[in-house]
C-alpha cells in the first residue's frame, strides 16, 4: 500500500513551521560550544613549562612589569575563549505542548525538559554544542542552560528540513 501527501499539504505545512521558527513563536538560543584553549596574546608562552615567562608581548593589551604574573591570564600562558552562536528554534516548555516523536514517548517528561525544532541546516551547529541558553532575548530574569537529552531526529513531512531534539535543564 502507498501513501502520498498531496504536495499542497506538505507546502503549507511547512509555511506553517518555518513561521514559527522565524516569526513571534520562535526563539532566539545561544549555543555554547567547548570552549577553545589559546595562547596568551599578552605574555610569552614557555616551550618547556607549558606556561607564561612572565614576560611581556609587545603589543599586548595590558602591559605589565616583565617578571611579574601576566595579568591577562593570569601566569597560566593560554586563555579558554568560550565560543557561542545564536540561532532560531522554537521551544516547547509544557509536555503537552511536545510533537510526539518516538523520543517523547519513551521517556518520562519532567519540568525541566524542552523540545527544540529547528532546521536541519543549522542542525550540524545544535550537535556541536555542549549547552544552550534559550530565548536570549528576555532580560532581567535568570537565564537557564540546557544540555542535549536526546539525539536529534529528522521532523516533518519530508524529514530534510526540519529536526527535533530533546535538552535537559542543568541550572
Amino acid at each position: 500500500m502507498t501513501f502520498s501527501l498531496d504536495s499542497a499539504l506538505v507546502t503549507e505545512h511547512e509555511i506553517i513551521c518555518d513561521f514559527l521558527i522565524d516569526g513571534f513563536p520562535g526563539k532566539v538560543c545561544k549555543l555554547i560550544y567547548e570552549p577553545k584553549d589559546e595562547e596568551c596574546i599578552n605574555c610569552y608562552l614557555s616551550p618547556d613549562t607549558g606556561v607564561s615567562t612572565s614576560i611581556y608581548k609587545s603589543g599586548g593589551p595590558i602591559p605589565f612589569t616583565n617578571y611579574t604574573m601576566c595579568p591577562y591570564c593570569g601566569g597560566r600562558g593560554r586563555l579558554q575563549t568560550e565560543e557561542t552562536e545564536n540561532i532560531r528554534l522554537r521551544v516547547y516548555f509544557n509536555q503537552k505542548q511536545f510533537i510526539q516523536t518516538a523520543q517523547t514517548q519513551n521517556i518520562v517528561i519532567s519540568g525541566d525538559i524542552i523540545q527544540v525544532i529547528g532546521y536541519m541546516v543549522d542542525l550540524p551547529k545544535v550537535q556541536r554544542a555542549k549547552a544552550m541558553m534559550v530565548d536570549t532575548q528576555v532580560e532581567g530574569y535568570k537565564e537557564y542552560t540546557f544540555q542535549p537529552l536526546s539525539t536529534p531526529i529528522p521532523w516533518g513531512f519530508r524529514h530534510a528540513k526540519y529536526f527535533t531534539q530533546l535538552w535537559k535543564r542543568n541550572s
